[in-house]
């Protein structure tokens, strides 16, 4: 019998590379895969092999969608909610719903179709909002009310499994860490140089507040620890406001030439420009859900390693716990004097730590390793057709 799996993904693939990550290696594993999603450009340049893939309205953007009418927002769902419904309809293979709004469809058709079997792997946990009449609000029961019709859930963090109803639920469990792949990343396993003349620093990811730029701007441009000068590379979506807020602190201090911004891009290229850095931001200072999770959640950590860069992260009780052992992981509380010693360290020792970095990355933070342990354990659960 054929392996094959239907992935649901109501979202821009390119920005979720756990949900690559999958599919190339279930794909490397011979299963079969269709792809349901908003969006997905540029497929070759992501997809060891190109699966099947089935875009529903593709030529709206993610960002037109959320800021877009209640109308626009609900014509979207219902044509991606028909969409589902077609391919349940017209495909055999169980399912894979790999965020809370393609569980929401699972839960609505649930009693229409025939029992397939139901893997959950949900990527950015809810936290039930105080709006009774909110659209996440509606997300959030319903994905909290039919966790006892799935039987496998996946997640990137252990600790997040505490915000999940499983008082009469069956499902097996299992961790799949966001960590980076090798497929992507093995080629960067180069001996890294710094430059004579700048030090460069970069975050790459959603740019927004609760991540330390505020506090980094400020020390940017030429500096006597080091004696270079230092750049800051933001790389990612940032919305205009926090865009001219951030501009506005480079130009107070006299050093905007040094603060650079990129946009959003194709998974390929983030990797490019990382690996021309020194120093990575890994810094979440927020205290939601999602944040004080992120230990083993938040891809961009690992993915610094594997270009070999050293991290700066905020030093707490939850990433000391996953990031406090290794020389290429910097604590900061975020003061000037924490900032300015982590970077003059990790300049001092860039050398030895970079591999370190890498080499971290290769033997134990990289996602086929973790997968492959999934893979194993799966295969021998009889619930599973998926794999058999």
């Amino acid at each position: 019998m054929k392996r094959s799996l239907l992935v649901v993904f109501y979202g821009d693939i390119q920005g979720y590379p756990p949900t690559i990550n999958m599919v190339n290696f279930l794909m490397s594993k011979g299963v079969e895969i269709t792809i349901l999603c908003r969006i997905c450009k540029n497929p070759d340049d992501i997809f060891l092999q190109r699966p099947k893939i089935i875009q529903v309205s593709g030529e709206i953007g993610i960002t037109e969608q959320m800021n877009g009418s209640p109308i626009l927002k609900s014509r979207l769902y219902l044509k991606f909610m028909l969409n589902f419904c077609i391919q349940r309809i017209k495909n055999s293979s169980d399912l894979l719903l790999y965020d809370s709004i393609a569980f929401c469809y699972f839960a609505i058709s649930k009693k229409i179709f025939k029992k397939r079997v139901i893997w959950y792997h949900n990527h950015d946990v809810i936290e039930e909002p105080n709006n009774r009449f909110s659209l996440q609000r509606f997300f959030y029961k319903i994905e909290q009310n039919n966790l006892k019709r799935i039987d496998f859930l996946t997640l990137p963090s252990i600790e997040r499994l505490t915000y999940f109803e499983t008082k009469e639920t069956t499902f097996n469990f299992f961790l799949l860490p966001n960590y980076p792949s090798k497929f992507f990343y093995q080629k960067y396993a180069m001996v890294k140089k710094l430059d004579q003349n700048y030090f460069r620093i970069i975050f790459q990811g959603s740019i927004g507040e609760g991540h330390g730029l505020e506090e980094i701007i400020p020390l940017i441009g030429w500096n006597n620890l080091i004696n270079k000068n230092i750049q800051l590379i933001l790389k990612g979506k940032i919305s205009n406001e926090y865009k001219q807020k951030l501009q506005a602190i480079a130009k107070k201090n006299k050093n905007d030439s040094y603060l650079e911004f990129h946009g959003y891009s194709s998974y390929q290229k983030v990797p490019e420009l990382a690996s021309t850095c020194h120093l990575g931001i890994a810094i979440f200072t927020k205290d939601d859900i999602m944040n004080k999770t992120l230990g083993s959640a938040s891809n961009k950590i690992y993915e610094y390693a594997a270009v070999g860069l050293p991290i700066l992260y905020f030093d707490n009780e939850h990433f000391n716990k996953y990031l406090g052992d290794y020389k290429w992981s910097l604590p900061t509380k975020l003061s000037k004097e924490s900032i300015l010693l982590n970077i003059k360290y990790a300049h001092e020792h860039f050398d030895i730590i970079s591999p370190l970095a890498f080499n971290s990355f290769y033997n134990e933070f990289n996602f086929e390793k973790m997968a492959e342990k999934f893979y194993l354990r799966i295969l021998d659960n009889k619930k599973s057709r998926i794999l058999n």
